[in-house]
């Protein structure tokens, strides 16, 4: 099950996260989205709940969106990011959270890998969420 929230706490950790990763973001060309007050106050007041049917309905995933940031982010067990401003870029909201889902999932094997390598093997499972 996913279940689906904003945290004022979590959208300023992964703020200062991004910021101070700039640099290794910027080198590898992955997408960041600056801080929109309007994404902030539609996290809040209009809140995204999407259903998503996984494989897997043992997991037990929480989705905090955010309002800067990667599309998509995640922290093992059982935590994922998702900033959802123009996410239809990255695939979708669906697509985006499933592949945040299986980088939990793969952690162990993917994190062994270089930046481009991790996301090959993930792209490869997503399916399988």
């Amino acid at each position: 099950m996913i279940k689906y929230k904003y945290s004022f706490y979590w959208d300023i950790v992964w703020y200062l996260r991004n910021r101070k990763s700039a640099s290794f973001l910027d080198d590898k060309n992955i997408k960041y989205i600056p801080f929109s007050l309007g994404q902030l106050f539609k996290n809040v007041f209009k809140p995204l709940s999407p259903k998503i049917d996984l494989k897997n309905k043992n997991l037990d995933i929480t989705c905090y969106f955010l309002s800067s940031g990667t599309w998509g982010a995640y922290t093992p067990p059982d935590k994922i990011f998702i900033c959802p401003k123009d996410i239809e870029k990255a695939g979708g909201i669906e697509r985006v959270i499933k592949h945040e889902i299986t980088h939990i999932l793969n952690t162990e094997e993917a994190d062994k890998m270089s930046h481009e390598g991790k996301e090959a093997y993930i792209k490869e499972r997503e399916e399988s969420v």
